[in-house]
């Protein structure tokens, strides 16, 4: 049952029934050999640490909007709502056995995977995947504060709520900006934009993980941090159809954290 009341809107509503593609309980039969999994975090609240039972390792190639520059070994990793990944496991080595994806942040299983009996297919990842030029040498003309505000009662950016009828930043087409997101509150919030693909310059003034090499649209702000993201939008958005920035979790963002903005 959805039943929204303060502190839902605050938290994010959270259910207790994991669905896969829609399924409950899901499962999955996979030949033994690397296997492709493409993942998108479609829960309005809930944020995952996604990993397979027993730790084994696997390799994420790819975020939300590019593959990663090369795969990156691991054994979990953090996905926030909205945000997708791209993992490549090699079940060559589980032939006739079952294993989990699971989240272990919530310590619950997601999918039962079953590997075929049959003879393991070996095969190897390149060691480079691909080469990001988008934002290479290049200096940013303009720099954009947002501060995520969370109170009691109220949800914004910048002290501000969502208003159909207000445009709260205009941005020139083709020219790079850093957007500096901070996030004073003790609630961690996935920051999505629309219209680009970002790229994650610092998280208190240290690089990003390696699995965030890639091109984003979708960051988690993790409480009391400070996120910088270099910004570049190829499209126009006139005020009849402005772009949106915002909190990825549903309740947040229909509370108010969430503004417009133009392209010209």
């Amino acid at each position: 049952m959805y039943k929204q009341g303060m502190h839902d809107t605050m938290m994010g509503v959270t259910g207790n029934t994991m669905m896969v593609n829609g399924v409950v309980d899901p499962v999955v039969e996979v030949d033994p050999k690397l296997v492709r999994f493409r993942i998108l975090n479609g829960s309005n609240a809930r944020i995952y640490d996604l990993m397979f039972d027993g730790g084994h390792a696997f390799h994420q190639i790819a975020g939300d909007s590019s593959f990663l520059p090369e795969p990156v070994g691991l054994k979990h990793f953090i996905l926030a709502t909205a945000e997708r990944a791209e993992i490549v496991m090699d079940m060559s080595r589980f032939a006739g056995k079952t294993l989990y994806l699971g989240d272990g942040m919530g310590n619950r299983r997601l999918l039962k995977i079953v590997v075929k009996n049959t003879v393991p297919q070996s095969s190897t990842l390149p060691q480079k995947l691909i080469t990001l030029k988008e934002y290479e040498g290049v200096k940013p003309k303009n720099t954009r504060e947002f501060t995520l505000n969370m109170s009691m009662g109220f949800l914004g950016i910048n002290e501000k709520q969502m208003d159909m009828h207000r445009i709260d930043e205009v941005v020139k087409k083709d020219t790079y900006e850093i957007w500096k997101i901070w996030n004073p509150s003790p609630r961690q919030h996935p920051f999505h934009v629309h219209g680009t693909a970002f790229k994650i310059v610092s998280r208190d003034g240290k690089p990003p993980k390696a699995n965030e090499q890639g091109l984003k649209d979708t960051v988690l702000v993790y409480p009391r941090q400070k996120v910088e993201i270099m910004v570049v939008f190829r499209h126009l958005a006139p005020k009849e159809r402005p772009y949106m920035y915002h909190c990825h979790i549903l309740e947040h963002e229909d509370a108010g954290m969430m503004g417009q903005f133009t392209v010209v």
